[in-house]
């Protein structure tokens, strides 16, 4: 249940941080251009996500251990933050993850607009996508849960329609994979 109640303070400590509008806890760190410099960020927790096909840019966060990274727009509104959590228990399975902590989205202002489950290659993942009450934000989650660990990608538009952010933000979501 510990474990339960740690994953979910996870996901809704990271709604929280898109919603204030802050790229990170501690000033990000850019990383330089591309391929080498993404692959071995995030080799160290055991995936592999790239922005190569977008001209987004990645910074890092130097000093909060799961807020690990932000691929931000050229125009710096729109972001895709990626969030990895290694604490999970060795037999936590997707769908259960991402529904008890979907019941908790109510609470924070957001409805559940739509989710479901996808294999992308050799990695199953969740995607849930949300709309907030009183701000009319739309967000978009995709967690991908596997031996203990949880990485979870969440979207966020700025003020733009999320359908804009969309295409970007999926095109970084389908380069992920595990080592």
């Amino acid at each position: 249940m510990q474990k339960v109640l740690r994953a979910s303070s996870f996901l809704i400590f990271q709604i929280l941080i898109i919603l204030s509008g802050r790229v990170a806890i501690a000033s990000p760190i850019p990383v330089a251009q591309k391929a080498g410099s993404e692959l071995s960020v995030f080799h160290t927790r055991g995936f592999n996500l790239d922005s190569q096909t977008t001209a987004w840019q990645l910074q890092v966060d130097s000093v909060h251990p799961d807020l690990q990274a932000t691929f931000v727009s050229p125009s710096g509104e729109e972001q895709l933050k990626v969030q990895s959590q290694s604490h999970l228990g060795t037999d936590t399975n997707l769908e259960a993850y991402a529904r008890q902590w979907m019941k908790d989205y109510s609470a924070f202002g957001f409805d559940v607009m739509g989710s479901k489950s996808f294999t992308q290659g050799q990695a199953r993942g969740y995607v849930i996508d949300l709309l907030h009450h009183t701000q009319k934000r739309e967000l978009r989650q995709v967690v991908f849960v596997q031996s203990g660990k949880a990485v979870v990608l969440t979207c966020s538009p700025g003020n733009q329609a999320l359908s804009q952010s969309l295409p970007f933000c999926n095109a970084i979501v389908k380069s992920f994979r595990w080592l």
